[in-house]
């Protein structure tokens, strides 16, 4: 059975530029420890790139307003809008075995390990909601991004389209 994880990421921040040939500065990646990818659906550790000139990047070890700070500090010079959405987003991962096929459920992406590839990311609809999905680089993990407000529904919804896998508990007694 697939097991759906609530994240508890300490900091989520928005990355955007205007400027749709935008190559990020290289400082970006000191912050990150990782090559501040610039291919759309492509993501660099907790960097993800979702358009030309549009990332989030998620840290464990920050919270909101210094990963900021950092971020702003790393961009200096460059056209970045650079915001905390912590309070806005929050993040889920569904583990193997089955993530693939319980994603499928409730989303149009084809999810085919030759597909959706490790490392990548994209926007879509999962269960209805808006939704963030990114196959992680072991390629068994799914980080999945929604608005806060719907996060107990897209919990309730995995746990539910799950049950199809789950141990069928033996007869009452007596």
């Amino acid at each position: 059975m697939p097991e759906v994880t609530v994240l508890t990421a300490n900091a989520i921040a928005r990355v955007r530029s205007w400027q749709l040939a935008l190559q990020p500065p290289a400082s970006l990646a000191t912050i990150t420890g990782a090559p501040w990818p610039t291919r759309v659906g492509a993501s660099g550790g907790d960097v993800l790139c979702l358009g030309p000139s549009d990332w989030i990047v998620i840290s464990d070890r920050r919270e909101g307003g210094a990963l900021v700070r950092e971020l702003e500090a790393a961009a200096a010079g460059v056209d970045l809008c650079i915001a905390d959405v912590t309070q806005s987003l929050c993040g889920i991962e569904v583990h193997e075995p089955l993530a693939r096929d319980l994603l499928s459920k409730g989303c149009g992406l084809d999810l085919h390990p030759a597909v959706f590839t490790p490392g990548m990311c994209t926007r879509t609809r999962l269960a209805g909601i808006g939704s963030i999905v990114h196959c992680t680089d072991d390629g068994r993990t799914f980080r999945c991004f929604v608005a806060r407000s719907h996060l107990r529904y897209i919990v309730d919804w995995l746990t539910d389209a799950a049950v199809e896998w789950s141990t069928p508990s033996p007869p009452p007694r007596g």
